[in-house]
């Protein structure tokens, strides 16, 4: 008889599946300032949360450095827009003119109180009560009307204050103004009437001064100074 064949060898079972190392976490690029940083980054789950879940392998191949550098990378300014008139740039607008303030008076007086008769009419115009009695006694010896009482500081000039009266907080002005110390009706005058008129008033208000105020040398001398100019 023909020898029994030898028993067939179970066949090796297959080795397990060797699983898939996980992908390791790197840390963050660090910032531009040099600033060290400890915060770990998994860039696989980035790029797929940023795809919004797509399989798409398109970066697998560019470097984390160059994708850190594109994603910090600022974006650019918006251009300015042109001006629809012209195919160039829009113009800057014009800068604000800065107007000189209007000096008072006008340029022709301010003109006038640079020359010499112009400082002596200053001078004088700057102490008038010395030397000039104005309003004149006429003026305010005049009675006020019912309802009215003299103002103070201003004799000659009345006001009603009468409540429920029909005139309430109307002023009136007894003062003749063609005579009042101003510029308009002094600068015409020759220069030696205005300075004799600069130099009594300048003596008198230093007799008050002294009288007054003996310890107050500051404005003495200031006013000494004045005399001799």
């Amino acid at each position: 008889k023909a020898p029994a064949p030898a028993p067939k060898k179970k066949a090796a079972a297959a080795p397990p599946p060797k699983k898939k190392a996980p992908t390791p976490k790197r840390k963050a690029p660090e910032p531009d300032d040099g600033s060290a940083s400890e915060a770990e980054f998994d860039f696989e789950k980035s790029a797929s949360s940023s795809s919004g879940g797509s399989d798409s392998d398109d970066s697998d191949d560019v470097p984390l450095a160059a994708l850190a550098r594109k994603a910090a990378k600022p974006k650019p300014a918006p251009k300015p827009a042109r001006s629809s008139s012209g195919g160039g740039a829009a113009r800057k607008p014009a800068a604000a003119r800065t107007s000189s303030k209007k000096q008072k008076g006008g340029l022709a007086e301010q003109a006038f109180y640079e020359t010499l008769r112009g400082e002596l009419l200053q001078a004088f115009l700057k102490r008038w009560w010395y030397v000039v009695d104005w309003p004149a006694a006429d003026a305010t010896a005049v009675e006020p009307e019912d309802g009215f009482e003299r103002l103070a500081g201003f004799p000659g000039v009345h006001i009603c204050t009468e409540a429920g009266h029909a005139r309430l907080g109307e002023v009136v002005d007894h003062r003749d103004h063609a005579t009042s110390p101003c510029f308009a009706n002094y600068y015409s005058k020759p220069s030696a009437e205005l300075k004799k008129l600069a130099s009594d008033a300048c003596k008198k208000q230093m007799e008050q001064l002294l009288k007054t105020e003996p310890e107050n040398e500051r404005y003495i001398n200031k006013l000494k100074a004045e005399m001799r100019d």
